[in-house]
């Protein structure tokens, strides 16, 4: 936590049940990798700089990867679905629909790791009311449990709220009751619990973090450091 995203500009819906996120504890990695933060912009497309990922539009070179985390039978477990059987040929026609029509008040990203790999995916969703849903996926299991998704959670959280667009006063997300280290992480990230939900017959713990609570915590992680005297 502690900087402002960068965002660079470059050209769907998920649920925020955090596929992989739940062995992200957030603890022990090494931080601030990428030497940009901040936002930047430049031509009509958009990434998001933060300290260890690099968050940017969708793409269709993306659709084989996520193929495959989709038809994972873990990850379907952890985002609260079923493992994917159509075949790719009818997932790409799907694909390529969802990045030519996006759905209206939402915005998908897919995360890249520090040296360029990509990762995961990152996305906002039902902005109403000035609220929005937000969620992740780490399909890439070796980078599980590295910091990684709380990077991402915390890079698009302070764009969400920095966007003037969405002019957004609270972010929330849903994560299934049993994945308690998927709610640790995202307590790191700001978020805080609500109350459990029943959906689609799971239950989910409703979490948020609201506008005020977010700046109260920015004015913390960018006070500067109070020297130590000997």
């Amino acid at each position: 936590m502690g900087r402002r995203p960068q965002v660079l500009d470059v050209p769907q819906r998920g649920r925020c049940t955090a596929k992989g996120f739940e062995d992200d504890p957030g603890q022990g990695a090494s931080r601030g990798r990428l030497p940009r933060q901040g936002q930047v912009h430049g031509g009509s497309s958009l990434r998001l700089i933060g300290e260890r990922v690099v968050l940017r539009d969708k793409m269709l070179e993306d659709a084989p990867l996520d193929y495959q985390w989709r038809s994972d039978e873990e990850l379907a477990r952890l985002d609260a679905a079923f493992p994917l059987r159509s075949t790719y040929e009818e997932f790409l026609r799907l694909f390529r629909d969802q990045l030519r029509y996006p759905t209206p008040g939402s915005g998908r990203f897919g995360i890249e790791a520090d040296e360029g790999r990509y990762i995961g995916n990152c996305m906002y969703y039902d902005s109403l009311n000035q609220q929005t849903e937000l969620g992740i996926v780490i399909g890439d299991k070796e980078y599980w449990g590295k910091g990684y998704g709380c990077d991402a959670v915390i890079t698009l959280r302070d764009h969400l709220f920095t966007s003037t667009k969405l002019n957004l006063k609270r972010i929330y997300l849903h994560t299934l009751t049993w994945n308690v280290r998927a709610q640790k992480a995202f307590t790191k990230c700001g978020f805080e619990p609500v109350n459990n939900v029943r959906r689609s017959g799971m239950d989910f713990m409703l979490m948020d973090i609201h506008r005020t609570r977010w700046l109260a915590l920015k004015s913390v992680e960018d006070a500067p450091a109070t020297p130590i005297s000997d």
